[in-house]
């Protein structure tokens, strides 16, 4: 397959900034909005979680096997289109009824835009440059992570009131242009989506049992999940149970964010340099960071200022070569007919366990302490990331032999 031209690719890349884009200002304005004008208390903030994050859980799956089916570029329009639609109804909310209806109705808007986003840019691009583009997604989304609160914070202090939801409804307006300007272009992936088959979630397992590369980022990106789900609702609790400020914890989402871009540019030479140091290294280095985040806290006089926003610096590093390992090995091996259904499946999977895990990692810590948990899930993560890693280096070794 020939390289796209630089024309074609800045499109497909404004539609992924654009998605990007979209997604995290909404999901900050989202929770600021609750929180400033409408004064939500947690129980309310917990149920606007669930019902953006719901969806995405349920109806993920069916939705992403769309564009294994239909032409990825029909079903980015629609998503942008959803999205605009429902940013006018969070932007008019005249209650906070209306505003949570309102965020479910986002949270199913966002559904079928990434995996048609994985399908086209595959279907696209050779396999020379999936690696590439890649880290330069990733670059982009740790940015836009960093930014997006910045814009939605001085959105609300300006106008102190929703009106961020109109840049975003025009960031997917303008995602749509670059829709519709690419669209002439692929023609020759229509073929490709005329002869696919209806894919099936047997299918799906059938590919992640037969492809060990797979099956490793896989698990390896489930047991980070995991441990994300299980202390992330705590971190804010534990530092504040060191007696650390607002801006501390703010430092270390910046750091984590951070960590993730410079993995975006490590990346495509780690990767092709050895495929496990992105998948069960990265995995064994997320879950030390974690086992030393969780010990100094249950004694952190004897460590420095600096100690937690350089580890999440190198934590973020760690899961963002795993998750960026996990794109590019689907993109590069599953299946075409199948290839939207293993990404959103995989997502699902992933969803549930941000969903689960906080209420079994609340609970622990109510028994033990929030140091604790977050110092067991270190540990568990990296015994299993270690355990992982020496099967399938004994694998490829006797594959190699």
């Amino acid at each position: 397959m020939e390289s796209i031209r630089t024309r074609q690719y800045s499109c497909l890349y404004g539609i992924r900034f654009c998605s990007s884009a979209t997604v995290w200002l909404d999901f900050i304005l989202i929770f600021s909005t609750l929180t400033f004008i409408f004064h939500a208390q947690a129980e309310t903030l917990a149920l606007a979680a669930a019902l953006y994050g719901i969806p995405s859980l349920i109806l993920g799956p069916y939705i992403g096997s769309l564009p294994d089916r239909y032409p990825p570029h029909a079903i980015i329009a629609v998503s942008f289109c959803l999205r605009a639609v429902t940013t006018i109804c969070l932007f008019q909310a005249s209650s906070l009824d209306i505003f949570l209806a309102s965020i479910a109705l986002k949270g199913l808007s966002n559904l079928g835009s990434t995996p048609a986003e994985i399908v086209l840019t595959t279907n696209l691009l050779p396999p020379e440059s999936i690696i590439k583009n890649t880290s330069l997604v990733s670059i982009t989304d740790q940015t836009i992570k960093i930014i997006a609160p910045l814009a939605a914070g001085l959105s609300i202090s300006l106008s102190n009131g929703t009106y961020g939801f109109i840049i975003s409804g025009l960031i997917s307006i303008n995602g749509l242009v670059f829709v519709w300007l690419l669209k002439p272009n692929i023609a020759h992936t229509k073929k490709c989506n005329t002869i696919r088959q209806t894919s099936s979630l047997r299918e799906v397992l059938d590919f992640f049992v037969s492809h060990t590369t797979a099956q490793a980022f896989l698990l390896c990106m489930l047991i980070q999940s995991a441990a994300l789900g299980t202390y992330d609702s705590l971190l804010s609790l534990f530092m504040r149970e060191l007696s650390l400020s607002s801006s501390s914890f703010g430092q270390v989402v910046s750091a984590t964010a951070l960590g993730g871009i410079i993995a975006g540019f490590a990346f495509p030479k780690l990767y092709r340099q050895h495929i496990l140091i992105c998948a069960t290294v990265a995995s064994s280095i997320f879950g030390a960071c974690l086992l030393t985040v969780g010990t100094a806290g249950l004694n952190y006089e004897l460590f420095g200022t600096y100690l937690f926003p350089i580890l999440f610096l190198i934590a973020g590093f760690a899961y963002g070569l795993t998750s960026q390992g996990f794109t590019s090995t689907l993109q590069l091996t599953c299946p075409s007919n199948i290839l939207g259904t293993a990404f959103s499946t995989a997502r699902s999977c992933s969803i549930s366990l941000f969903i689960v895990l906080p209420a079994a990692g609340a609970w622990l810590a109510g028994v033990t302490s929030t140091a604790s948990v977050i110092m067991t899930t270190g540990l568990i993560t990296l015994i299993s990331a270690v355990l992982l890693h020496t099967y399938y280096l004994k694998h490829q070794t006797s594959d190699g032999s």
